[in-house]
């Protein structure tokens, strides 16, 4: 009745997300469909190659951190890319298919860490939910300790007021795409800026971040994540109260931000966590503490 989709973390340790979120699934394995997705690069190919079809010579295979936000597999001979949002496009259309899966009603796509960042990117631009029976099957979000957030116009927190356009004379690319929307990848320019801004707030998105993310295991230190925030918690309020911002009210309706206490980067600790659980397994309502700005604080 559930499928969930988890994306591993830089590591790409698809093995361990996959064990994490069988064993917080528990008595619910029996009705949860749980896959996890491998993004391969060139030294895991070259690992595996004795395991692999072909030795893995015709896989899709990215940079290091391309897959992140939907870059295109490094080209093969006679191969084109594909973008790794396009391939989750074509799992969630094929976990629609009522021949195979009648019973299915909820898909969850989940991540941890440098999996949050890819989450919170196909939340956005992703094509196949709006692709899908919305009525009879729903697609939720769950992102976790995302290093950094995709922003939908040119402004960024600042200390004076609210959200002002930065100085750009030490990072003038601050906006440019997996950060705002200038420069897109081929996938989300297919898009389109107005989509994307229009559709994102009415995906239903869960945002955890652990109360202890520092010190970080894998900083964004790029200058453009630096003006979100110097650290994951930080950019976590600043991108709630920037969505309050831009979108008002509406904004509450489908995006629930949440701190896990006494929680760091493990996934474990993150997803277990009550309305985690919730987030995955549950129907998304849960009671929540209310936190500072409209944040929500786990227990």
């Amino acid at each position: 009745t559930r499928a969930i989709v988890v994306i591993h973390d830089f590591s790409r340790d698809a093995n361990n997300a996959l064990a994490v979120m069988t064993t917080l699934a528990g008595a619910q394995n029996a009705q949860t469909l749980i896959m996890a997705p491998q993004f391969l690069i060139d030294p895991d190919i070259t690992r595996f190659a004795n395991y692999l079809p072909d030795q893995g010579k015709t896989l899709a295979r990215w940079s290091l951190d391309g897959w992140q936000d939907g870059g295109e597999s490094l080209p093969l001979p006679q191969q084109k890319g594909i973008s790794s949002f396009t391939a989750i496009d074509l799992l969630l259309l094929y976990l629609s298919d009522k021949k195979t899966f009648p019973d299915l009603h909820d898909i969850v796509l989940a991540g941890n860490g440098a999996g949050g960042d890819f989450v919170q990117r196909y939340a956005a631009i992703g094509q196949a939910p709006d692709l899908l029976d919305q009525d009879n099957l729903k697609v939720r979000f769950v992102t976790a300790n995302a290093a950094s957030f995709l922003y939908f116009t040119t402004v960024r927190p600042s200390v004076k007021q609210s959200f002002l356009p930065p100085d750009t004379s030490q990072c003038h690319d601050y906006n440019d795409y997996r950060y705002g929307l200038n420069k897109l990848n081929n996938y989300a320019r297919r898009v389109g800026v107005d989509a994307i801004r229009l559709r994102y707030i009415s995906r239903e998105v869960f945002y955890l971040t652990g109360e202890k993310t520092t010190p970080d295991k894998y900083p964004d230190q790029s200058c453009a994540a630096g003006m979100q925030g110097p650290d994951r918690l930080t950019r976590l309020w600043n991108y709630e109260r920037y969505l309050l911002t831009i979108y008002g009210d509406a904004e509450q309706k489908f995006h629930k931000f949440s701190i896990v206490k006494n929680a760091g980067y493990d996934q474990a600790t993150l997803f277990g966590a009550a309305c985690g659980m919730v987030a995955l397994f549950g129907d998304g309502e849960c009671q929540l503490l209310t936190h500072g700005k409209g944040i929500q604080q786990l227990h």
